[in-house]
This record gives structure tokens, C-alpha cells and sequence, in this order.
């Protein structure tokens, strides 16, 4: 299954570079996380994601969702195309880095085996028991991760489309993965001391992100914040 996450030698591979880029959702902050459960998905469009179900110490959960190929009209590929290369979807590098920060090995390099867990299911508005793909390795590993604190639109279903309603809610978006040492792959990778973590913090620390309109949209019209099967999803919180 995981043969297609391949990149092949044609795909130009960079590594991660360090930029600073209880109810409710976490403010921004480094935070330490057991991964209770990492699994693949799709999307109506057939886009595969990898989705993190992770957990502080004190039982905060975040759950993340990261699309690592594009959907069935751009052939479910984990690269995109531009100017006559091809690169790794930016969902694809943030999973694969994960991967590499708690067991060394790339996505594509790792064992994924059907498992039960228990996820909410929108259409029974409940949480039934679903047959997944689950990544074992990941599995109780520690991680810590940059979680932002965002401010976005929320929205409704209108037909076939989300829009905008006028009001906000918030949500968390990872920015950055580390090891359990608080490494960055670069850091990893150089043989570096762990030092990134604490200029993130200093930059980021308890500031939220406003990324909402707050302007109701109309079915038809482009809604801001739409993600295609390429893009990132703002993550849920519960």
C-alpha cells in the first residue's frame, strides 16, 4: 500500500529547514505529545491523508490531518509539479519528517496494518467503531510539536459547498514537529544541539493567529479558507 509514497529519484527533496514561520483549543505554545494513534484516510476526491490522534500528559487531545498525495484528477500522486520538477506535497514532507523524527525511517518505509478505532462519524453525528489503516510504528511514541492557536471562519454546508457563516471559532494547526529531545529533523539530521525549539517559542509563544473574514459567503462564490485535495486542513481540536 504504501509503495505509492514513494518519491523517486526525479522528486527534489529538501530537508525541513528551521524558519519561524481542557475546552477549547490550545494556545500557541511547544507541547509534548503521546501519539495514541497515526492512520490513513481519504478524501471524497481519493486524496490519502494521514491523520494524528495525539495527547498531552494531563489528557489534552489534538487531532491533526495532513493530505499526503493529491486527489484522483491530479493522479493521487505525494509530489506536485512546478516549473519542469516535482516536489513533495507540503502535507507529505510534514508526515514524512514526523515519521523520520520518531523512528528514523521515511512514511513510505513504514508498516501500516488494519486496526479498529473508535472516530466520530459525521453522517451518524456519533463516534462508531471504523476499520483503518493504522501506522504501528507511531504508535505511544512521544513527539512535541509547535501548535498554533488559530481564529477562522466557520462554516456551513450550502448544496455541495462550504461557506462562510459570519462567525469564528478556533482552532489549533501544528507549524512544526520535534523529537522527543525538542530536535528538529535539521537538527537531526547536522548532528545540531536542540536550540530551534526555544527561538520558536520566543517568537510564537501565546499569540494567536486571525485568519478569519467574518463575512458570511454565498453558495457559488469562492469561499475563502477552501482546501483543496493538496491543501492542509486547519485541525480539530476536542
Amino acid at each position: 500500500m504504501l509503495d505509492i509514497l514513494k518519491l523517486g529519484a526525479d522528486v527534489t527533496q529538501e530537508v525541513e529547514k528551521d524558519t519561524l514561520g481542557g475546552g477549547g483549543a490550545l494556545e500557541t505554545d511547544l507541547y509534548a505529545f503521546t501519539i495514541k494513534a497515526a492512520y490513513f484516510d481519504f478524501a471524497k476526491s481519493k486524496a490519502m491523508s494521514v491523520n494524528l490522534m495525539l495527547e498531552t500528559a494531563t489528557g489534552r487531545r489534538l487531532r491533526v490531518t495532513e493530505y499526503i498525495t493529491s486527489g484522483e484528477a491530479k493522479g493521487c500522486k505525494p509530489y506536485y509539479e512546478k516549473d519542469g520538477k516535482k516536489f513533495p506535497l507540503p502535507g507529505y514532507s510534514k508526515m514524512s519528517t514526523l515519521c523520520q523524527l520518531v523512528t528514523g525511517k521515511t512514511i513510505d518505509q513504514l508498516t501500516a496494518e488494519d486496526k479498529i478505532l473508535k472516530l466520530y462519524d459525521f453522517e451518524a453525528r456519533k463516534e462508531t467503531n471504523q476499520s483503518k489503516k493504522v501506522i504501528t510504528e507511531l504508535s505511544g511514541q512521544p513527539i512535541k510539536a509547535g501548535v498554533f492557536k488559530i481564529i477562522e471562519d466557520k462554516k456551513s454546508k450550502v448544496g455541495d459547498e462550504y461557506v462562510a457563516t459570519g462567525e469564528t471559532r478556533e482552532v489549533n494547526e501544528v507549524g512544526k514537529f520535534f523529537n522527543e529531545e525538542g530536535k528538529t529533523i535539521e537538527e537531526v539530521s547536522g548532528g545540531k544541539d536542540a536550540t530551534f525549539a526555544e527561538e520558536w517559542v520566543k517568537a510564537h509563544q501565546g499569540k494567536t493567529k486571525d485568519k478569519s473574514t467574518k463575512v458570511a459567503a454565498t453558495a457559488g462564490a469562492p469561499a475563502l479558507g477552501n482546501v483543496g485535495a493538496t491543501g492542509t486542513p486547519a485541525l480539530s481540536f476536542s
